[in-house]
């Protein structure tokens, strides 16, 4: 009746008291309290390490991004450079350009240089033929003026600015003489 009034637990009573003495004793309290010491010890080493941890994490990263922000300038001065690169192309292919459309000018000047020299060859020949011609007709033109002169009897004014102006004169003996003269010269 006594098993039936504590519900039948009266024989498992020995082992619960048994089992109480065996956590009653300080040696397993104070097993406990080394082992939560312990993980105590554990957990403030480990978070002591995830800081350290941490900051090398933070450090590695902070590294990296200096390391992108690096390469975005490298990456970008490259573009700035290829466009540089590719103006001093272009504006080397248009110096080019146009050094050769100089040269082409030049060479279009130097024909007409060449053509000019030739023409001033020809001019130097005929200037020169125009004055042996005019050195040889000058004396026979003044011969037929001076004849011309004292056949009429026109006196020449030689100071007359823009018009040919002179006078008549009246013949003289002499000069009768020689028109007469020259009337039968031009008559024979």
């Amino acid at each position: 009746a006594a098993a039936a009034a504590d519900g039948g637990f009266s024989d498992t009573l020995p082992l619960l008291h048994a089992v109480t003495r065996a956590f009653e004793l300080r040696e397993d309290v104070r097993l406990v309290e080394s082992v939560r010491a312990a993980e105590a010890d554990l957990r403030r080493q480990f978070e002591k390490r995830q800081a350290a941890l941490q900051r090398e994490v933070d450090a590695c990263k902070a590294s990296v991004d200096k390391a992108d922000a690096d390469t975005r300038a490298a990456a970008e001065r490259l573009d700035k450079s290829k466009a540089a690169v590719s103006a001093a192309v272009d504006d080397h292919d248009a110096a080019k350009a146009r050094i050769a459309a100089l040269r082409d000018e030049l060479d279009a000047i130097d024909a007409q240089l060449a053509a000019l020299a030739k023409e001033k060859e020809l001019a130097e020949k005929r200037v020169a033929s125009v004055r042996g011609s005019e050195a040889a007709q000058v004396p026979k033109v003044k011969h037929a003026l001076a004849l011309y002169a004292n056949v009429s009897a026109i006196r020449w004014d030689y100071d007359a600015d823009e018009r040919v102006r002179g006078f008549v004169a009246p013949p003289t003996k002499s000069s009768s003489s020689a028109s007469a003269a020259a009337s039968a010269a031009a008559s024979a």
